[in-house]
């Protein structure tokens, strides 16, 4: 999975939710994704999830190559957490996890470029 660069901003501070800043998280692309389906592909789809929060990309069918560019906000409660990428295969039944990232909130701050993890 290919993450553009998170911009952070650091709104006001609301002392009632304790919040630290804005974090912005585009989801790209993913690369070369295993085949999950009988028919040799995959149907993607990318959660995002941080400090018990999360958003979900769209799903992308039949594709091992998906381009997502899907932009999503979080507040951030704790400088010290994660956020983790969850790849999942989406089937009639459940959901196969494909994959994940977990990648830490310190990692990105001030970050100038993309972080890119495959």
């Amino acid at each position: 999975i290919k993450v553009k660069k998170p911009n952070v901003q650091v709104p006001e501070l609301d002392a009632s939710l304790h919040v630290l800043g804005l974090l912005v998280i585009t989801v790209i692309e993913g690369k070369n994704l295993p085949k999950m389906d009988v028919g040799g592909k995959s149907d993607p789809y990318v959660r995002i999830v941080i400090d018990g929060y999360e958003h979900k990309t769209k799903v992308i069918k039949n594709d091992l190559n998906p381009k997502w560019n899907q932009t999503f906000s979080f507040n951030v409660l704790d400088a010290n957490g994660n956020i983790v990428f969850l790849v999942y295969d989406e089937d009639v039944s459940s959901d196969d996890l494909m994959g994940q990232i977990v990648v830490s909130i310190a990692e990105v701050i001030g970050l100038t470029g993309p972080i890119k993890k495959w």
